[in-house]
């Protein structure tokens, strides 16, 4: 059976605001719905700290360092 946690829950758990945990969920898409509201799954949360620990990267290119770079940047 699954069980479900709100985010409220979640964000005492992980030490965060409830806000930030609602914010994250939604960039990451790492929740379930339930009926209209959010409610998040073992498996979300897990999924959640994993992307908080080390976020997807945007697209583009990027030096050996891992920083963007810049198409007309004079310096690179």
């Amino acid at each position: 059976m699954t069980y479900f946690k709100t985010p409220a829950e979640v964000a005492s758990e992980l030490g965060l605001m409830e806000a930030t945990v609602r914010r994250l969920a939604r960039q990451y898409k790492t929740f379930t719905k339930v009926g209209g509201r959010v409610m998040l799954t073992s498996e979300d949360v897990e999924d959640l700290i994993a992307k908080i620990k080390n976020p997807p990267r945007p697209d583009g290119e990027y030096d050996a360092f891992g920083f963007p770079v810049k198409a007309n940047d004079p310096f690179a």
